[in-house]
């Protein structure tokens, strides 16, 4: 085939095909008789394919790899598509930067320019490093364990179930674990499935120590906030205290906290970020300050309750207000139930609520006494308490048969719901 024909046939002219010839991206055969290059259908592919690369903005070097056989045509157009992510997310950021900066001197008309285009800037750049880091950090390695960490929960609880005679919430566990462990095996699948050499060789056991980690400190928060109340608000051997919701909630912020750092550590990210000091020491003294609120708030979200009434703490309440049982008007406990007719994993956990006489609902089943047993004995004495100022009670022991405790305790749970 000549080359006016393949000028037709590959919509390239005679110069860049002659070009593309000698930067070797192609070899074209040379008729014996008179030395004109005679150009194969396999050329003409080979010249179409190439004409498509330079339209994707594919260089001249890229495309030799390729013709060179170091990189596959998959390859070549997987690096192409993210080299024109990169350039869309940076003319995306340029778009926004610029729409800013007139919204601002609409308001504005005196804004200075400059200095708002680099403090811009430089938010954009750190984002945009974020960005990069997170990107190139999520591996195929990593992705799994936590899919395998979360899936030992009902699969767990099905065995323990099951051998603790628990069939009804043994088979809510399995019904969940059906659903859990197709979702891992495809997590596992997908990971092997990437060639080995592109599979990351770090960071799975990093993530396992970082889970024990991150669990050892939450029941270390916990329990060291629980010391700091007892501290501060405890006063005798009779009282009862309640780390009341939602407060109870707000030491899961230090573990976000324990999370992103022990994240920070494996993957590293925390070294290609080029922060600048003014913004490392504004982050520090706003997470100081949040902090600060957060455990005021965990400090402060308690009720103690003792002979002579229910001392409230709140927020802005740090002194307390004291509630006498006769504002009680109503003792709920029991034993939770089923759910549809199953027994769930919280069948037959005890449950003691107070209604008071402005409408409030406060659950103490988590409460515990001064002394931090755990022998329950703190339901008789508030009970007691409660019972003699005339609170009425409504009560059912159904479902103590679901009850896990120890059976010394369920007795106690039994002579509180029996009123004795």
């Amino acid at each position: 085939m000549r080359i006016k024909e393949v000028e037709k046939a590959t919509g390239l002219t005679a110069k860049a095909i002659r070009m593309y010839e000698s930067k070797g991206l192609l070899t074209v055969a040379r008729e014996s008789e008179n030395d004109y290059r005679d150009y194969s259908e396999e050329d003409v592919q080979r010249l179409k394919t190439i004409a498509v690369l330079r339209r994707l903005d594919i260089s001249v070097k890229e495309i030799k790899q390729w013709c060179d056989g170091k990189d596959t045509l998959e390859e070549l157009l997987n690096q192409a598509a993210e080299k024109n992510r990169q350039v869309s997310r940076e003319s995306q950021i340029r778009c926004e930067l610029a729409g800013d900066l007139a919204d601002i001197l609409r308001k504005d008309p005196e804004a200075d320019v400059p200095e708002m285009v680099e403090a811009m800037e430089e938010l954009n750049v750190l984002f945009r490093e974020l960005a990069e880091v997170l990107d190139e950090e999520s591996g195929h390695l990593i992705a799994p364990v936590w899919p395998t960490i979360v899936a030992l929960g009902p699969v767990g609880g099905t065995v323990l179930d099951i051998l603790g005679g628990q069939t009804e919430k043994a088979l809510i566990a399995f019904v969940v674990s059906m659903i859990v462990v197709p979702w891992v095996t495809w997590n596992w699948i997908s990971y092997l499935k990437v060639p080995r050499e592109k599979r990351k060789s770090s960071g799975c056991l990093g993530m396992i120590l970082m889970a024990l980690v991150v669990l050892a400190a939450m029941v270390a928060i916990f329990m060291g906030i629980e010391n700091l109340q007892n501290e501060m608000y405890l006063t005798g051997p009779d009282d009862i205290v309640l780390f009341r919701a939602p407060w109870n909630l707000l030491p899961f912020f230090f573990e976000g906290e324990l999370l992103l750092v022990g994240m920070a550590l494996i993957t590293k990210s925390w070294k290609e970020i080029k922060l600048r000091p003014k913004w490392i020491a504004a982050c520090a003294a706003i997470l100081l300050a949040v902090n600060a609120l957060v455990l005021h708030g965990s400090l402060t979200g308690v009720s103690v309750a003792n002979e002579n009434g229910i001392m409230r703490y709140s927020f802005f309440d740090k002194e307390g207000e004291l509630i006498p049982y006769s504002e009680i008007e109503q003792v709920e406990t029991g034993f939770v139930g089923k759910k549809l007719g199953l027994a769930t994993g919280k069948t037959g956990d005890f449950y003691y609520r107070l209604h008071y006489s402005d409408g409030r609902v406060e659950d103490w089943t988590e409460a515990i006494d001064y002394d931090e047993e755990i022998t329950w004995s703190w339901t008789r004495r508030l009970d007691g308490w409660i019972m003699d100022a005339g609170a009425e009670k409504v009560s059912s022991d159904e479902f103590a048969e679901y009850c896990d405790y120890e059976p010394y305790i369920v007795d106690i749970f039994l002579e509180v719901i029996h009123n004795r």
